[in-house]
């Protein structure tokens, strides 16, 4: 199994680096997983390489170690002869691009093995600096303005200067109890397991993952880490964290997901969902699955509309696009007529891909 992470890994990471580095990647800008803080993996820029070869490999990092192994073949109760694993984000290391303060570019690289986050040089791949956790750190950071905040299983939110990996501040917003065993690691017993997400001067994370141990969503100050809000919740926390204007979404892997209003915590809304922690938002509509079929459901944003589904292992949106890999084909589809309730598919193509996508160009 650890091969197989470990080929995850370094095929991410690589592509990464062939695909951004030929013009972009010195003057680059990719501080959330996926791209941005709604995850819709797309980026808008002009292209004009054609050509793409990796330039270095970075293998000193020791093969990812997730949280939850893979599922069972199947299901006799529910008639199901193959099941999808539904939280899966931390199967491979998540490369960001980012800037620090003296406008310096960096690769940061959190890894659930070695304990560490990890600063590349982009054109080297030299290791800048590393900070060492004290559980793994399964979720990418969140960056803004040269800062980079980030959970781990340790309980712990920090927050780092990019430019050389200095803790600014640390803050452990669970209860004081006991370290306990997980995943054959000793890790606080309110891990953090979701991703943390920095928006408009405040920090945003989920500890905790049995409810009935207390599971709690906070916002913190990002200059210090001081508390704003703590609210206690009623469902597992996993995955990565959304938000819009307004609101902040969280998915929880087998349950709906949810919505929370960022100024006071205030629970919204459920979110209709297959299963799995996978979320993205776009204007159009709300996105989750994979359920245990790679089924991605889409709700729209009117309360009455009705909801969407279609078969989708990897999906990414922008400018009013959605394209979707499901490991046979690889398709384009116009959301607009999607959320009409239509196929709206531009065009498709035969491919194998299933693990990975992102769309840029113009």
């Amino acid at each position: 199994m650890k091969s197989r992470f470990r080929r995850c890994r370094y095929r991410i990471l690589l592509a990464w680096v062939a695909f951004l580095f030929p013009q972009t990647i010195l003057n680059a800008d990719w501080p959330e997983h996926r791209g941005n803080r709604q995850r819709t993996g797309y980026v808008s820029q002009t292209i004009q390489s054609k050509n793409w070869m990796p330039v270095w490999r970075c293998d000193f990092l020791s093969p990812p170690e997730p949280a939850w192994p893979e599922p069972a073949r199947g299901s006799l109760w529910q008639e199901l002869d193959h099941i999808e694993g539904r939280v899966t984000d931390d199967r491979a290391d998540v490369p960001l691009i980012v800037t620090d303060r003296f406008g310096s570019t960096h690769i940061l690289v959190a890894s659930s093995a070695n304990d560490c986050l990890v600063s590349l040089d982009p054109a080297t791949a030299q290791v800048r600096w590393r900070y060492v956790t004290r559980a793994p750190i399964r979720y990418a950071p969140s960056v803004a303005g040269g800062v980079a905040c980030f959970g781990s299983d340790d309980g712990v939110i920090r927050a780092l200067d990019i430019s050389d990996g200095r803790e600014l501040w640390h803050v452990h917003p669970g209860p004081d109890m006991p370290c306990v065993i997980g995943n054959g690691r000793i890790i606080s017993s309110h891990p953090v397991r979701t991703s943390v997400v920095i928006d408009a001067g405040r920090v945003f994370a989920a500890v905790g993952l049995f409810p009935s141990q207390g599971v709690y969503l906070v916002a913190l100050e990002v200059d210090d880490g001081d508390l704003i809000w703590r609210r206690k919740l009623y469902q597992s926390p996993q995955g990565y964290l959304l938000n819009d204007n307004e609101n902040l979404f969280v998915p929880t892997g087998r349950a709906q997901p949810f919505a929370v209003r960022k100024s006071d915590g205030e629970f919204l809304y459920d979110l209709p969902s297959p299963g799995g922690s996978f979320c993205m938002l776009t204007p159009e509509a709300f996105f989750t699955g994979p359920g245990n079929d790679s089924s991605i459901q889409i709700k729209p944003p009117e309360g009455d509309a009705k909801m969407l589904s279609f078969k989708g292992k990897q999906v990414v949106a922008g400018n009013g696009m959605i394209w979707t890999a499901n490991g046979a084909k690889l398709a384009c589809h116009d959301m607009t007529s999607i959320a009409g309730g239509d196929d709206g598919c531009v065009w498709q193509t035969d491919s194998a891909l299933d693990t990975f996508l992102l769309v840029t160009g113009n």
